[in-house]
């Protein structure tokens, strides 16, 4: 999904960002990168604080036209979790990072489409198990140029 890819790359090329996030090395001849995940959930051997971009389905995408371009909206979690022994205080600086990163900001699209995110701001995420995290719900709009 570019939309998907368009916040990976927006989150990956801010070092305010990935320095606080753990690292990942998806397979031994690969490079340790930032654990930022475009999956449901992690892979189990991911330390945290890592990052899941999720497309959100459902009622609140849909498409629209305006002033003769076509487009469509596109939901996107961005979601930061750590682990129980760590304080929220950290998850909160990354997450409000990930909220001034992508609210009200151009990403890159391809030649065809341009990208404007519109984020809310991070709120917690209770998890049932105790994992502290945080979400920042993207709203995308995608309009064909």
């Amino acid at each position: 999904m570019p939309v998907v890819s368009s916040i990976y790359d927006a989150l990956m090329s801010d070092t305010i960002i990935t320095d606080e996030l753990a690292t990942y090395k998806y397979s031994s001849a690969d490079p340790e990168t930032p654990a930022v995940f475009s999956l449901e959930e992690a892979p189990d051997d991911a330390d945290s604080p890592f990052i899941l971009i999720r497309p959100v389905a459902g009622e609140r995408g849909g498409s629209f036209e305006d002033r003769g371009y076509k487009g469509g909206l596109s939901v996107v979690d961005v979601v930061v979790y750590s682990d129980k022994s760590r304080s929220s205080k950290k998850l909160r600086d990354i997450s409000t990072s990930i909220w001034d990163r992508l609210h009200r900001n151009r990403l890159a699209g391809d030649d065809d489409f341009e990208l404007a995110c519109f984020a809310d701001f991070p709120k917690y995420l209770a998890d049932p198990n105790g994992f502290p995290g945080y979400v920042v719900s993207c709203f995308v709009k995608v309009r064909k140029k």
